[in-house]
């Protein structure tokens, strides 16, 4: 009987060891959302999750249909005080960490590619592709 008990506890010690039981949460590695402009760092583009766009701010919100909405300057003048609008878009992965957006401006449809260096759930760190 008691060898019985031990070769139980045996069983369930090495079942139990067998499983994890550590949490270790998805990575962050989508676009998806809405990102408010933040900072430059180097070459880097710095946008910081929101709610919702700001305003009297550039943003970007990505929808998961590939679709977006871009906040940005509504006129070819960039000389402060901005007036900022709403343009419609969409984006694509086309690579492990590009993508690329099509998105409309006061001058008509622009089309450009991003580097995504960094996602985080607080935000999104990524460079322009300038292509000759």
């Amino acid at each position: 009987m008691k060898f019985r008990f031990n070769l139980l506890i045996l069983l369930l010690s090495v079942i139990l060891v067998q499983c994890d039981h550590t949490f270790i949460p998805e990575e962050i590695d989508s676009i998806v959302g809405v990102w408010v402009e933040s900072t430059f760092e180097d070459d880097f583009l710095i946008l910081v999750r929101k709610t919702k766009l700001d305003d009297n701010k550039p943003g970007i919100i990505f929808y998961e249909d590939g679709t977006l909405l871009e906040r940005k300057n509504s006129g070819w003048c960039g000389t402060p005080p901005i007036s900022y609008s709403n343009f419609e878009g969409s984006w694509e992965k086309i690579a492990d960490n590009i993508y690329e957006i099509e998105s409309t401006n006061w001058s008509g449809i622009i089309t450009y590619k991003i580097e995504v260096v960094q996602v985080t759930e607080d935000y999104l760190k990524y460079r322009n592709i300038f292509e000759d």
